[in-house]
């Protein structure tokens, strides 16, 4: 149940209210799933409002929400307030291996001076398969040269942040 504040006059007053979450998505709740439900809600006083379906992006963290969490100097912050990483893949293979483990959504995680993963990365994001972004570890941040030919990816909307843990910490 959700706890919502409704504003009908100047003074707020605090109105309950039930929704039903984790359902399969695009399909229709049965009657013998929300019936039940709905009775009992209306039982306690509470109307069902809302069915919310079943959604890895209402879950899946932000990439801004793990810049925080891992206090990540962000290098690049492209669209990480709304990009989610439904998936991590660390870099540490050589970038051809690498690159099939990865799809739209990876958070890459790799030491800041596997320049090749994260030109690799670039490539995927720049390719239209958008990655949730790059953790860099290990506080190696890639040379000028090497920021330079990612910068289209950057500029894309690709996040890239660094952080001083070593990649096993920041996994």
């Amino acid at each position: 149940c959700i706890l919502n504040r409704v504003r009908a006059t100047d003074e707020p007053t605090t109105r309950r209210t039930g929704v039903m979450s984790k359902v399969a998505p695009n399909r229709p709740v049965p009657d013998h799933v929300a019936g039940p439900l709905r009775a009992a809600l209306e039982g306690i006083g509470l109307p069902l409002v809302g069915i919310i379906p079943e959604d890895d992006a209402l879950v899946s963290r932000r990439v801004v929400d793990i810049a925080r969490d891992l206090d990540a100097r962000v290098l690049s912050a492209g669209q990480m307030e709304t990009r989610r990483v439904t998936r991590t893949a660390v870099g540490a293979m050589t970038a051809p291996n690498f690159i099939q483990h990865v799809s739209v959504g990876t958070l890459v995680i790799t030491p800041g001076d596997r320049a090749d993963i994260l030109m690799a990365a670039c490539l995927h994001e720049l390719n239209g398969k958008p990655l949730a972004g790059v953790l860099l570890t290990g506080a190696l941040e890639p040379p000028p040269a090497v920021q330079t030919l990612c910068r289209a990816a950057l500029d894309w909307g690709m996040p890239l942040l660094l952080t001083p843990l070593n990649t096993m910490e920041a996994t």
